[in-house]
């Protein structure tokens, strides 16, 4: 049985508790994928794959991934992590 078997990881703390120490974890960066971005100008809510049904604010970005998955990506996430691009 695996340390993670039935345990829901809330942040990352709880996966260091269960995974160890960081000379288990190692530094990796994003590949530099094209997805699409709209910035919202009022809550909204979408429902994903998974079932599940998350929320955004006001100027927060909806996101479309590379699988056509939807997401909600909050403003100050979304401006220090994308670019825009043509």
């Amino acid at each position: 049985m695996s340390k993670m078997e039935g345990k829901i990881i809330t942040k990352f703390a709880d996966a260091w508790k269960l995974y160890g120490t960081k000379h288990d974890w190692f530094n990796c960066r994003k590949k530099p994928v094209v997805i699409k971005a709209i910035q919202m100008d009022s809550d909204f809510k979408v429902a994903t794959k998974e079932g599940l049904s998350l929320s955004g604010k006001a100027g927060d970005y909806l996101l479309q991934g590379v699988k056509g998955e939807v997401y909600p990506c909050d403003k100050e996430i979304f401006e220090e992590t994308y670019n825009k691009v043509k």
